[in-house]
């Protein structure tokens, strides 16, 4: 990541890589989650790879995951299909549920963040 592309809170923020970091609040979750807190945003440009960079970058600047991965249907699919999975988790979930055969060896990254399809 690059120095200018420093992760921080707010309603929106500008997008790299296809990936924007939002506050909950902005989701439209401030009743159910508090108003702090982070989540992530895919767009359709969103590679498994990049966001799995883009994980990693975040815990080591906050030092924990973000609380949630919010993506269309189209982008939730195509992850799923990049890491071998039935489905990324959701809300709730404690894990992603994986497929007959062995997950990508990206898919431990995403278990137990919740997912968000909107």
């Amino acid at each position: 990541m690059k120095e200018n592309e420093e992760l921080q809170g707010g309603e929106s923020q500008s997008s790299t890589g296809g990936i924007e970091l939002v506050t909950l609040g902005a989701l439209g979750d401030r009743e159910r989650n508090g108003a702090g807190g982070n989540a992530i945003r895919l767009n359709t440009e969103t590679s498994a790879d990049r966001l799995v960079d883009f994980i990693f970058e975040y815990e080591q600047l906050y030092g924990k995951p973000p609380e949630r991965i919010c993506m269309s249907q189209i982008v939730h699919d195509r992850l799923c299909d990049e890491l071998d999975l039935k489905r990324l988790a959701l809300p709730g979930d404690k894990k992603a549920e994986v497929t007959d055969k062995e997950p990508g060896p990206n898919a431990e990254k995403f278990m137990g963040i919740p997912v968000e399809v909107c």
